[in-house]
């Protein structure tokens, strides 16, 4: 078998920032590919590109996709809809620096400022917005990865990337439209979009996009699926239908494009309603 260029670059992907020791190691012996017994992610890569005939893409596939476990997305969904998220939020707490935002409402409660009742409902709305952060995530990205078979899914337990979609590795972003572009929801043009695009980027770290660029080939650690729901609400009501809303847009090439961020070339997948 003979590989071109980019499926090597692939595999190597998969292997090095999708994986799991076990599971390559097993792949390897399976394909005779050499590599040594302490070897990192690194290492293991190191090692099929030193034989990248090896391996196919579509071998990759077919073990990345056995091995891959998806969430339980009827459960996640009957929790969606069940009503118990209701009034789910942030109040304000930074998810990077949760305990410390929390710190501050316990003080405003000694203070007076807010009743204990009053903290301890932010705590549970807190605890609701994390579960409908993680659960429209994952079923989101179930359900690519059921509904298009060629998908290569994650099987390591820390990820880079979140799949492999049309042979482009993406990190897939789950949000609502800013404030300034909620009355353009559902009606993006192509250049919106883009512009959209470089605006949720904009605030990042140049160093730190820097470091992730350098860690993996063609700054595939910084390419970006955004999935942008502009009614929060829907996700509660007819979470069916907002999968399939994404389902059926995943298919429209007006929605892929790139953007150059810190002189950074990335490649952006941005679905609106």
């Amino acid at each position: 078998m003979a590989n071109s260029p980019i499926q090597r670059d692939l595999i190597s992907h998969c292997i090095e920032f999708m994986s799991n020791k076990d599971d390559i190691r097993s792949l390897f012996d399976e394909k005779g590919i050499r590599y040594p017994s302490n070897a990192t992610f690194k290492k293991l890569a190191l090692a099929y590109e030193s034989q990248p005939d090896s391996l196919s893409l579509n071998d990759v596939r077919s073990m990345f996709r056995d091995k891959w476990t998806p969430c339980n997305l009827e459960r996640h969904i009957a929790h969606l809809e069940s009503g118990l998220l209701d009034g789910h939020n942030w109040h304000g707490a930074r998810p990077s620096m949760l305990h410390l935002s929390i710190q501050d409402r316990v003080r405003e409660c000694c203070e007076g400022a807010i009743s204990l009742e009053e903290f301890l409902s932010i705590g549970s709305d807190i605890v609701k917005h994390e579960y409908f952060m993680v659960a429209s995530h994952d079923i989101c990205e179930t359900s690519i990865i059921q509904e298009f078979p060629s998908v290569i899914p994650p099987i390591g337990s820390k990820s880079v990337t979140d799949f492999i979609f049309d042979e482009v590795p993406y990190y897939l972003k789950i949000t609502s439209h800013p404030d300034e572009w909620k009355a353009l929801a559902g009606r993006m043009s192509v250049d919106e979009k883009k512009a959209l695009a470089f605006e949720l980027y904009e605030g990042a770290d140049s160093e730190r996009m820097r470091k992730m660029a350098e860690g993996c080939k063609h700054n595939w650690g910084l390419n970006r699926m955004y999935y942008i729901v502009n009614d929060q609400n829907k996700w509660l009501d007819d979470p069916r239908g907002v999968i399939a809303y994404l389902i059926d847009n995943l298919c429209d090439a007006s929605n892929f494009f790139d953007i150059v961020v810190h002189g950074f070339t990335i490649h952006i997948c941005l679905i609106e309603q």
